[in-house]
């Protein structure tokens, strides 16, 4: 009698250590399940003029990811979070600087399609710094 009582005991705590096991488990699964939402940061630095290129037609291959700024306000690498009056959202990054930049430092050259630029020309637009 002793011994199956041993026995029972010993089968009782087993279980509950396999049970203890799978909720951990469970509990693991869980928070690698569980979505963080990253706020994105920003930095408002104002209301800027925005012009448009091409620059497959000026010969480049740089894409159309990126915008061309006064390197002094924006250096080259810096993501930029473009707004439109409309509600547009843009994201791009700083990868050229232009003439123009040197005399306007509140004006940004945006890379795109020639298909694609806004019949307006040049527009305004507010622009937030991202990270």
């Amino acid at each position: 009698a002793a011994e199956q009582a041993a026995a029972q005991q010993a089968a009782q705590e087993q279980a509950q250590a396999q049970a203890a096991q799978q909720a951990a488990n469970a509990s693991a699964a869980a928070a690698s399940a569980t979505t963080t939402s990253t706020t994105q940061t920003t930095t408002n630095k104002g209301t800027f003029k925005l012009s448009f290129y091409d620059p497959a037609v000026l010969g480049s291959n740089m894409g159309y990811d990126g915008v061309a700024a006064n390197l002094s306000v924006f250096p080259k690498g810096t993501r930029l979070k473009i707004t439109l009056s409309d509600g547009t959202v843009w994201y791009r990054t700083v990868n050229d600087t232009g003439s123009f930049a040197n005399g306007n430092p509140n004006q940004l050259d945006v890379a795109m399609p020639n298909s694609q630029i806004p019949s307006a020309g040049v527009m305004t637009a507010t622009v937030e710094v991202v990270g």
